[in-house]
């Protein structure tokens, strides 16, 4: 395994994933996303302003929002005066997140599915409809409509996507779903989610197998995580995956 640092420099470097229900936003200092509805997607990635221009460049990210105070993620390389910042602002840490990255070994068989689910890569519209409704079950994410959902269809059958769905089924329905966004070394896991009637029977556990086999096949070197302590963290370091720093979600309500 590499260094902390090495995983950090190359995951600066990554284009940051966004629904496509945001807008994204990003200058020579940060990064974000913008939605119309005030509880989903108002987030900065990333905020590095030089220390002299701090407090101007703060007005002119919170104006970006007109007047909803967007989440900030704070991770390792964001500096230490952002979260001095954000709490003399009135935000409050609302989750803490393990930064985990796990170097894949060469491997012939694809591990064996333990779970009673199929598991395969999303390419009809039933399959992202489904991936949707889980949202709004889980997380409670906004409806998607129907024109967005046939985009992100035909998306993800161009020959060289570089983004990955896959879902879940149990008798045609969708009871869980995770994505992976594919880069030049590594490929980037996000989204894991199962339904609550669906869990502790194994398939967050296979749906992680099944995406580092097809980093494999992709001829990928490692995979990235960003998993919540609170869910995710335990079942991930049980797998392999080795922590290189920690992430905080700043929100203010």
């Amino acid at each position: 395994m590499n260094s902390a640092g090495y995983y950090l420099a190359q995951l600066d470097q990554d284009p940051v994933w966004m629904w496509p229900q945001v807008t994204r936003w990003q200058d020579a200092h940060g990064l974000g996303s913008i939605s119309s509805d005030p509880e989903f997607g108002n987030v900065v990635y990333r905020f590095r302003p030089p220390s002299q221009q701090l407090q101007e460049y703060w007005n002119q990210t919170l104006a970006r929002y007109h007047g909803k105070f967007p989440e900030f993620h704070v991770g390792p390389l964001e500096p230490t005066s952002l979260s001095v910042l954000l709490l003399n602002q009135g935000y409050t840490i609302s989750e803490t997140h393990q930064l985990l990255v796990k170097d894949l070994q060469p491997e012939s068989n694809s591990p064996c599915q333990n779970s009673s689910s199929n598991i395969h890569i999303a390419s009809s519209y039933s399959d992202w409809s489904g991936f949707h409704d889980l949202e709004q079950i889980v997380f409670g994410f906004p409806k998607i409509d129907a024109d967005t959902i046939w985009r992100e269809v035909q998306e993800s059958r161009l020959p060289h996507s570089t983004t990955l769905l896959i879902v879940a089924e149990v008798a045609g329905t969708v009871v869980g779903s995770a994505g992976m966004t594919i880069h030049n070394t590594h490929g980037a896991l996000w989204g894991g989610q199962v339904h609550p009637s669906w869990r502790r029977q194994g398939i967050y556990r296979d749906m992680v197998h099944y995406r580092e086999q097809a980093a494999r096949n992709r001829g990928l070197q490692w995979v990235f995580v960003e998993a919540k302590e609170s869910t995710s963290y335990p079942l991930l370091s049980r797998l392999g995956y080795q922590s290189i720093g920690v992430s905080h979600v700043y929100s203010k309500r």
